[in-house]
């Protein structure tokens, strides 16, 4: 086997490697070079043995990051040195690593050995990753966007405006904001006196069913629910998604929620539960609306002054009622039909609101309440005891007046009492477990009251006091 010096096997390994490889000698000249560094370099061999690596590279002055770098490894004082340096050849540049050391044998120092790694497809493929990195944060971000954008509205849009939303990444923004929008709020009369009698399985079940119905219809109309208050309902239209006819929508949605409420106290009563009745406050006007919380907490949601008018308002209802502003009826271009009007003197504002009672609207969808008898009040010969307290804020006074029914009818009824009662007031008659009433007018001692929530047995009650009467 013929032998084969370490030299020469060192200068076939060398040769053979993918990375450029070249010698300086003591005297600062190339003393060898690799054929992978010809490739690199895009140089010749016999252009560069013998040469200063001045003479070799110091030209045209396009690869002086190159050139320093290689100085800087002469220059290094037998220490290991590395660095990236870009190398233009033929137009294109690279990226090229180099790595230095000193080339020893037998103790002794015979140059520098340079090792020069083309990088340049590696650098490629880290962009690529990085890119793709990049692609799967931001999707990543899109789908938390998403998810959020669903749980805060999931369940209070329809799907078609939901949909708008994600497809339109800027057709939405959390950050807070002035608008312009209808505020609608409705409420179940005498609800807090049903939530004391019923199971909390039942009245959950009453309520649930309720609510969804309502729900439907707002969606149906674009309508935002912002809350859910109890029995009551805070929603909004003009926002997120911008709707120009949003006080007609509103009070669309008004008139179609009274009139499904036949329906829903058909269910109850199927079931063994309480009639329900439901008045409806709106308002138009701006607010402060954006994504409203703390970092753990958060929700969609609207502020201003307009917000509690819109609550004033809805205090004002009787059950069956809608009642809205002229600031909302100004921004409808389709004929309203009403029956009253009012004014009223709400908390915060300094002047008196005239407020309509709305029965119908002649725009694109024609819809209009349904109308119910109103049977005739018995006037009482022998005028009926009872006792009366106030409610303040859902809050049943512990002062009782004594007082006296002079005329009643199964939704009404005249009142005459000692206690100091306003327009508006919410009070509670002791008939049974409580009968609930608004005061509705006022005259010369004489209450008129719209009962708002009855009792067990008040059918039988009144049935023997008109039988009685006569």
């Amino acid at each position: 086997m013929q032998n084969v010096s370490q030299d020469v096997l060192k200068d076939e390994i060398i040769n053979g490697v993918w990375n450029g490889v070249f010698t300086i000698n003591p005297k600062g000249r190339i003393s060898y070079v690799n054929p992978a560094l010809e490739n690199i370099l895009a140089r010749k061999k016999a252009d560069l043995l013998g040469k200063t690596i001045a003479e070799c590279f110091v030209t045209n002055g396009e690869n002086d990051e190159f050139v320093d770098l290689i100085f800087e490894c002469i220059f290094n004082k037998g220490e290991v040195k590395e660095g990236i340096t870009p190398y233009t050849t033929d137009n294109k540049v690279k990226k090229l690593a180099v790595r230095s050391s000193v080339l020893m044998k037998n103790g002794e120092k015979l140059g520098l050995i340079v090792i020069v790694y083309d990088i340049t497809e590696l650098l490629m493929l880290q962009d690529e990753l990085k890119t793709m990195e990049m692609i799967t944060k931001m999707n990543h971000q899109l789908k938390l966007r998403n998810e959020l954008i669903s749980n805060i509205f999931g369940r209070y849009l329809s799907d078609t405006i939901v949909k708008q939303i994600l497809d339109k990444p800027d057709g939405l923004s959390f950050q807070g904001s002035r608008r312009n929008l209808t505020i609608l709020m409705s409420d179940l009369r005498g609800f807090t006196a049903l939530s004391e009698i019923m199971s909390p399985e039942n009245l959950t079940t009453m309520l649930n069913h309720y609510l969804k119905e309502m729900t439907d219809i707002i969606q149906k109309y674009q309508g935002t629910i912002i809350e859910f208050i109890g029995d009551g309902i805070m929603a909004i239209f003009g926002a997120p998604i911008f709707d120009a006819q949003h006080a007609e929508h509103a009070v669309e949605v008004a008139l179609e929620m009274q009139n499904k409420m036949k329906d829903v106290n058909s269910w109850n009563l199927k079931r063994g539960f309480r009639k329900l009745e439901m008045g409806i406050g709106i308002n138009t006007g701006d607010v402060i609306i954006g994504n409203i919380g703390s970092e753990k907490y958060a929700k969609y949601g609207i502020i201003g002054r307009s917000v509690n008018l819109a609550g004033r308002i809805e205090s004002y209802t009787l059950g069956g009622q809608i009642l809205i502003p002229m600031a909302t009826r100004e921004q409808i271009d389709a004929e309203v039909l009403h029956d009253t009007e009012e004014y009223v003197e709400p908390k915060g504002v300094k002047q008196s609101l005239k407020l309509i009672s709305v029965t119908g609207i002649k725009g694109e969808h024609q819809i209009f309440l349904e109308k119910k008898e109103k049977m005739p009040r018995t006037i009482l010969k022998n005028p009926v005891p009872i006792m009366i307290k106030t409610i303040s804020n859902k809050h049943v006074s512990d002062t009782a007046f004594a007082g006296f029914f002079k005329e009643i009818s199964p939704e009404e009824a005249l009142i005459q009492t000692a206690a100091p009662l306003e327009i508006y007031d919410n009070v509670v008659l002791a008939v049974g477990s409580g009968l609930y009433a608004k005061i509705i007018e006022v005259k010369d001692g004489i209450y008129q009251i719209h009962f708002t929530s009855f009792p067990d047995g008040f059918e039988e009650w009144l049935k023997a006091i008109i039988q009685q009467e006569n």
